[in-house]
């Protein structure tokens, strides 16, 4: 539209520009269109971007609520028991918080809240969101003992498969291969054993009777006196009767004598994992974790006798048991005692494979058929002879197994298997059986630690399992402040869901299950 305020009178160059002169005034057409479409525009992308702040808002309060509770649940994991994890290599957090707090998941919550809060509250009320966590609920847990051990036993498989299989592993390997069938030929041995000691009572029963006979009938005839079995007893009948005597005496006394035997410490197993009923997890699943199988018994046997102390290597002076490897086979609540069951196993495994010698050795088998042969002639009683042949092979096995047994419990190395060339012992030894001080003077063979290995590799692993729980338990507790530790209480993996608002009225739900990796 133009302007019409100039004056009709006026024509030419003049009416021109009077127009121009008034066209700064009125504005042009382009300016009304740029105001609307400004106004337009503003109002269109004012409340996008408002929704953009929104949601770029609360994305960010999304990543730091979930930041914020891998913080906390990290903060956490990094609460693990130092002692633990320093003697034993094992992560574990003691819901107990080493006696400072009641045991439980309600004291876990309690720091995980504590730790949320310092990561999401902690700079509430400058920024667009605050964040406030509510309350914090475990909902599952791991606990060291559930499941017969089997987060401990994975967790020695972490730890023992970080080490390259070395020569360790080699020599773990020949040992425990050697072993394989040992048990049923112990067994094997001792049933014929026994069913010869039986037949031997049998006829030395059947000889009394006939003894007992004549005697009647010398009175009625009252032809003099017999001999009495005190002038008669002879030189194989004395080899009988101190080989019986010398095995009826504790085991410990045989191998060590009446003054070299080791006392030890003593300890209360009542309260031990493997006596109590222990407290239990939920049975939580990682699901961020390797997924770590469980030790087999190769790797478990080594870690025992790595982290464990035994006769030959004693565990901390501070420890209420020295003989720990011992404690596993043995369960006692002495180490004297414990010493005694391994010593007893040891004999058992010994004997057999001294027996399977000493029967295919015929010139010794020869030797003690000519002491049989005479025991029986002076007896009268040629039935015996065999018998009591099998007796003398067994007893001077047994010579020869507690010789064994004393140079390995002493630090010395003994065959797996004897040959007639490394045999130790006489038949006459066993006049002398007390000889205690005697050992073997092998050079090679395998040493006591490995004949540890041996009777671990052959022990059932849930009960190593349990009294390697108990070992860890009692030496724990004597510790600075770890009077009261139970592992039963130590948990490796958790879950937990809690609420986190925002200042606008938002919630989330956080739900997580954290472990060790």
């Amino acid at each position: 539209m133009w302007c019409t305020a100039s004056s009709p009178d006026r024509r030419g160059p003049d009416r021109i520009g009077e127009k121009c002169a008034f066209r700064g005034a009125c504005g042009t057409p382009e300016s009304g269109y740029l105001t609307v479409y400004m106004s337009l525009t503003v109002a269109v992308l004012l409340p996008l971007l408002l929704i953009l702040i929104h949601f770029s808002a609360a994305g960010t309060s999304r990543l730091r609520t979930a930041c914020g509770a891998q913080i906390a649940s990290d903060s956490v994991l990094a609460e693990f028991h130092r002692e633990l994890q320093e003697r034993y290599d094992l992560f574990y957090v003691d819901t107990a918080y080493a006696g400072d707090s009641t045991p439980g998941t309600a004291s876990v919550a309690a720091h995980l809240c504590f730790y949320l809060e310092k990561n999401l509250e902690g700079t509430g009320g400058t920024h667009f969101y605050t964040l406030r966590t509510g309350e914090v609920r475990i909902t599952g847990t791991r606990a060291a003992s559930d499941d017969g051990g089997r987060s401990l036993r994975e967790q020695v498989y972490a730890y023992m498969s970080a080490d390259p299989a070395g020569s360790w592993a080699a020599a773990a390997l020949v040992t425990v291969d050697r072993w394989h069938g040992l048990e049923l030929d112990t067994e094997r041995w001792m049933r014929q054993r026994e069913e010869n000691a039986e037949t031997l009572r049998e006829q030395l029963d059947k000889g009394e009777k006939a003894r007992e006979e004549q005697e009647e009938a010398a009175e009625g005839s009252d032809s003099g006196t017999p001999e009495t079995p005190e002038e008669s007893e002879t030189l194989p009948q004395r080899l009988l009767s101190a080989a019986e005597e010398f095995m009826q005496q504790p085991i410990l006394r045989q191998v060590y004598g009446a003054a070299g035997i080791p006392s030890g410490g003593s300890l209360e197993v009542a309260g031990l994992p493997s006596h109590r009923v222990l407290q239990r997890g939920t049975g939580a699943v990682q699901t961020n974790s390797h997924a770590y199988p469980q030790a087999d018994e190769l790797l478990f046997d080594e870690y025992i006798l790595e982290k464990c102390g035994d006769l030959l290597h004693e565990a901390r002076s501070e420890s209420p048991l020295r003989c720990q490897v011992e404690y596993i086979l043995g369960g006692r609540g002495t180490d004297r005692a414990n010493l005694e069951v391994v010593a007893e196993r040891l004999m058992l495994l010994r004997g057999g494979l001294n027996c399977t010698c000493l029967f295919g050795d015929e010139g010794r088998k020869a030797r003690a058929g000519a002491v049989a042969a005479a025991v029986s002639l002076v007896l009268f009683n040629p039935e015996l002879k065999e018998p009591l042949k099998t007796a003398l092979l067994f007893g001077w096995a047994y010579l020869e197994t507690v010789v064994d047994v004393r140079t390995l419990m002493k630090g010395g190395r003994v065959p797996l298997v004897k040959t007639p060339e490394n045999w130790q012992t006489s038949l006459t030894d066993l006049l002398t059986p007390e000889g205690r001080s005697r050992t073997g003077t092998y050079t090679e063979g395998f040493d006591y630690r490995d004949h540890l290995r041996g009777l671990l590799y052959l022990e059932g692993g849930s009960l190593k399992t349990r009294r390697l729980m108990d070992v860890i338990e009692m030496e724990i507790r004597q510790t600075p402040h770890g009077d009261s530790f139970r592992i039963d209480q130590c948990i490796d993996i958790l879950s937990f869901q809690t609420e986190v608002k925002s200042s606008t009225g938002e919630t989330w739900e956080v739900e997580m299950t954290v472990g060790y990796d």
